[in-house]
């Protein structure tokens, strides 16, 4: 679950990183 809410706060500082990460 860990992974799903880092992604979810990668993607809100940037969005553009939402294909690497």
């Amino acid at each position: 679950m860990s992974a799903v809410i880092r992604r979810i706060i990668s993607t809100a500082k940037a969005p553009a990183a939402i294909g690497p990460y």
